[in-house]
């Protein structure tokens, strides 16, 4: 900062200024200064600063190590969000969380982390869940998990999206709709059953006629559970619990030359790249993802009460229904 004062001869404390409160500093002054750190290659050094501010910057991520869709991309959201807001991240996943949350926690103690989001998608993020909240400001992202005396929840509404996918179906006529669930010890499974349940009460359709199919998020799966369904009573529709299983139900139908969706509509979950070019492109619903990031880092750089906040999906009805 000093080898940039000289340069813009200036002081340091207007060095210091710029940086941190530019819009306090004349125009012109800003523009000679940042002119300066340009051309000497002045980067801040934000452990220096966290020495003085008693602040890191640094918002701590926890996840599992996972190759879907949702994960990777809720990480991907949140990194940009904390970014946006002038924060980095220290992301940490986890292959066995029960095993490994007590060394996520001591990863983020150690860097002095402001807060941490857990992605918590599965039943055994728990014990994460449960260690980082007792000491460090934290929100967790998960439906159908309550909000702490720490920690605040921010989830997509999973149910009001099956809700969408079933409530779409039976507007079109169809009767019997079956759901190609994924794992039960995720949380988003579990709700996306749950919401698809409610949508068959409350439309009055016959639940011996709307099975539910066992899956587990992969296109082979649901593969090969379609393909082995009996012809002789088949549903109407299929809501698969994401894209992936809904690309599996898909060919697996075509295999077996049904046609999509004069016989059977398909519906998946996620909106995922890729899924308007599946044949016929997919009917899905979408997890605003953008926004499940913003609003996990708003609420934790946020000096307000933990609480939960609850994202809308939205559906996308392409040719698949």
């Amino acid at each position: 900062m000093q080898d940039v004062a000289r340069r813009a001869g200036v002081s340091y404390q207007t060095v210091s200024r710029v940086l941190n409160s530019p819009e306090a500093v004349r125009a012109s002054t800003v523009a000679r200064v940042q002119a300066a750190i340009a051309e000497v290659g002045y980067v801040p050094n934000l452990a220096a600063r966290a020495l003085k501010t008693r602040r890191s910057g640094i918002i701590g991520v926890i996840a599992p190590r996972s190759r879907l869709f949702g994960p990777l991309t809720t990480m991907g959201a949140i990194e940009i969000a904390a970014r946006a807001a002038g924060m980095a991240t220290l992301i940490t996943l986890l292959e066995h969380p029960s095993a490994e949350a007590a060394q996520a926690f001591r990863l983020m103690a150690e860097h002095a982390v402001e807060g941490i989001v857990v992605v918590a998608p599965e039943v055994g993020m728990g014990e994460a869940i449960t260690l980082v909240s007792r000491a460090i400001p934290t929100v967790v992202v998960a439906s159908g998990v309550e909000s702490g005396e720490r920690a605040a929840v921010v989830a997509v509404d999973q149910q009001a999206g099956a809700r969408l996918a079933v409530q779409h179906l039976a507007a079109r006529g169809r009767r019997r709709i079956a759901h190609l669930a994924g794992p039960q010890t995720w949380f988003d499974a579990r709700s996306r059953v749950d919401g698809w349940r409610e949508a068959i009460g409350e439309l009055g359709l016959d639940p011996a006629g709307c099975p539910l199919l066992p899956g587990d998020w992969r296109a082979e799966t649901a593969y090969r559970v379609v393909r082995d369904l009996p012809g002789d009573d088949l549903p109407d529709a299929v809501f698969a619990a994401n894209d992936e299983a809904a690309l599996g139900v898909l060919t697996a139908l075509r295999e077996r030359d049904i046609r999509v969706p004069e016989e059977i509509a398909v519906v998946g979950f996620d909106d995922a790249p890729g899924s308007d070019f599946y044949y016929p492109p997919l009917t899905t619903v979408r997890q605003p993802f953008d926004e499940l990031g913003l609003v996990a880092v708003s609420i934790l750089t946020s000096p307000t009460e933990p609480g939960a906040a609850v994202v809308r999906p939205q559906l996308v009805v392409r040719q698949s229904s």
